[in-house]
C-alpha cells in the first residue's frame, strides 16, 4: 500500500505458513486491499493499514462461527505521535436489532470509525466491500463510515481482548485537517475541492445502499428500517453542516437544499432529494449511482 520499496524486499523475504505476500505495482490503495482481501481464506478479515500494529495481548479466545455474528472487534489503542495515546477502546455491539445496532454504534463512536477495522465475517465483507469498491461512482477513500454500519447492520460484534489494534490517528485529528483530507480524496477523483461539503448527504445514501443490500442476511423490513435511520441521521448532520456553512455552498446548491423543508414525499421524497443535490455538486455521477443502487437492492432507482 505505502509503496515503499524496502518493506516490500522485508516481506518477500518473511516465511511463515500463515503469512502470504501479495505483490499488485501500479494499483491504488484501495485496489491493493481488495486484491488482498479477494485473496484471503479464513473465516475473518481483519485490516490493517501501513502504519498502524496488530499485537496479542496474551488472552485467549475461542471465535464463532455463526451467521448473526458480524464479527469480533479488538482492543484498539489510538495514538498519535505526538499526543501520544489518546483513546481506548474495547466494546462490541449487541443489540438485537439492526437499527439499535446502528443507533448504539453512532452513540460510542463518538466520531471515531476505528471499529471499522475489526475482524469481519469474510463472505460479509467481500459482499460489502467488492460491491462498493467495483460499483460506486466515485472512486474514493470515504466509505468507511457506511461500511461500518452495513457491517454493524448485518448482525453483532463480539468483543476479543485477546487482539490488540494500535491505530495511527496522527492524519485526522482536528477539524481543519479532516476537511483537507476529505477534499483530497474527491479531488483526487475529479469532484472538485468542495466534497467535504457533500461528505454527510453521500455517506446517507451509501449507508442507506449498503445497510438495504438485497444481500443481508437480516430480516428484510429490519434492514429497511436500519437503513432509513441511518439516512435519516446522516441527512440531519448534514443539514446541520449546511446551517453553518451556507456561505461556502452555491446559489444552485441552496436552492435545492431549502427544498427540504417543503419535502410532502416522506423517506422516497427524501432519497430524491438527496440525489438532487449530489447532481448539482457532480452530475458526472448521477447514472453510476443509479446503477449502483440497482446492485445494492436489485430495484430501480426510487424502488425499496
Amino acid at each position: 500500500n505505502s509503496g515503499d520499496f524496502n518493506k516490500s524486499i522485508q516481506l518477500t523475504q518473511l516465511k511463515s505458513h500463515s503469512f502470504q505476500f501479495i505483490e499488485a505495482p501500479g494499483t491504488s490503495g484501495s485496489e491493493n486491499f481488495l486484491k488482498a482481501m479477494n485473496s484471503t481464506n479464513g473465516r475473518y478479515i481483519h485490516r490493517l493499514d501501513d502504519d498502524d500494529y496488530i499485537l496479542s495481548t496474551g488472552n485467549s479466545i475461542k471465535y464463532e462461527f455463526d451467521k448473526k455474528i458480524a464479527g469480533y472487534a479488538p482492543n484498539f489503542i489510538i495514538w498519535d505521535k505526538g499526543k501520544g495515546i489518546i483513546q481506548t477502546k474495547s466494546r462490541g455491539i449487541k443489540d438485537v436489532n439492526a437499527k439499535d445496532r446502528i443507533n448504539s454504534y453512532m452513540q460510542i463512536a463518538n466520531g471515531n470509525n476505528v471499529t471499522f477495522y475489526s475482524a469481519i465475517n469474510r463472505s460479509l465483507s467481500l459482499d460489502i466491500n467488492n460491491t462498493i469498491f467495483n460499483l460506486h461512482p466515485i472512486k474514493g477513500g470515504y466509505w468507511d463510515w457506511a461500511i461500518t454500519l452495513a457491517y454493524v447492520s448485518s448482525g453483532v460484534l463480539l468483543e476479543d481482548h485477546s487482539t490488540l489494534h494500535v491505530y495511527n490517528l496522527e492524519n485526522w485529528t482536528d477539524g481543519e485537517q479532516i476537511n483537507k483530507g476529505i477534499s483530497k480524496i474527491f479531488s483526487g477523483v475529479g469532484s472538485g475541492n468542495r466534497g467535504y461539503l457533500f461528505l454527510r448527504l453521500l455517506l446517507a445514501l451509501d449507508s442507506f445502499l449498503l445497510i438495504a443490500r438485497n444481500t443481508s442476511p437480516i430480516n428484510r423490513d429490519e434492514a429497511l428500517e436500519a437503513a432509513q435511520f441511518a439516512f435519516s441521521r446522516y441527512c440531519t448532520s448534514f443539514m446541520q453542516l449546511y446551517e453553518q456553512n451556507k456561505k461556502n455552498f452555491l446559489p444552485a446548491e441552496i436552492e435545492s437544499i431549502e427544498k427540504i423543508h417543503t419535502n410532502h414525499g416522506g423517506f422516497l421524497g427524501l432519497l430524491h432529494w438527496a440525489l438532487n443535490i449530489v447532481e448539482i455538486f457532480e452530475p458526472s455521477i448521477i447514472d453510476q449511482y443509479k446503477v449502483f443502487y440497482y446492485a445494492c437492492l436489485e430495484k430501480k432507482w426510487g424502488d425499496l
